[in-house]
């Protein structure tokens, strides 16, 4: 089976650095925007770099909602959220 990634956040600091040294070929970046339209069968692994932007705005919630939404989607799929 091969390495398919799917990196949130395309234009995060984090993500960008991940672009430059991965090794990986088959990457795909997103904007935390666009969750929704994406087949996520197709990954085998998603890494999120996204911030939830009310985090700049508002205090810290202990809760990333980001990371809730894509945990709900990935739900009974066969894919590692890093």
């Amino acid at each position: 089976m091969s390495i398919n990634v799917l990196v949130i956040g395309k234009n995060s600091l984090l993500a960008n650095c991940f672009k430059k040294y991965s090794r990986i070929s088959k990457v795909k970046y997103i904007n935390y925007k666009k969750i929704k339209q994406i087949n996520f069968d197709k990954f085998s692994h998603i890494i999120n770099f996204s911030i939830e932007p009310d985090n700049f705005k508002k205090n810290y919630l202990h809760t990333n909602k980001i990371d809730k939404k894509i945990c709900k989607l990935i739900q009974n799929r066969i894919s590692f959220l890093i």
